[in-house]
């Protein structure tokens, strides 16, 4: 869990906190065109080469390309593409989202007072 900020640190010098983030890697919550959030650990070479490619960008694009192309399209649109490219990616769900699941409510995941 602390490797990426481990690689950072020299004596003396803590890394800053980069909440969901990490800094040189496409690691972070990102905001859907449908008000809804997807979080996406592209962190490997080929998963970023991957997703900047979605993007419409090269090699060496910034995250700014890559919000973009995810703030246009719908969450469900891109959690499937990403899976489909096998970039780990996975919903961020609002409570409500949450408890109208239909795998959580068949595995009777969720309980009502």
């Amino acid at each position: 869990m602390v490797a990426h900020a481990a690689q950072r640190w020299t004596p003396g010098h803590a890394p800053e906190r980069c909440g969901s983030a990490l800094p040189g890697v496409l690691r972070d919550v990102y905001a859907m065109a449908d008000d809804r959030h997807v979080a996406i650990s592209a962190s490997t070479s080929r998963h970023q080469r991957d997703l900047v490619g979605l993007a419409g960008g090269n090699e060496g694009s910034d995250d700014a390309r890559v919000m973009a192309w995810i703030a246009a399209r719908p969450q469900a649109e891109v959690v499937a593409t990403l899976v489909e490219r096998r970039i780990p990616v996975a919903p961020v769900n609002s409570i409500e989202h949450l408890l109208a699941d239909p795998h959580l409510r068949d595995r009777a995941s969720l309980a009502r007072g």
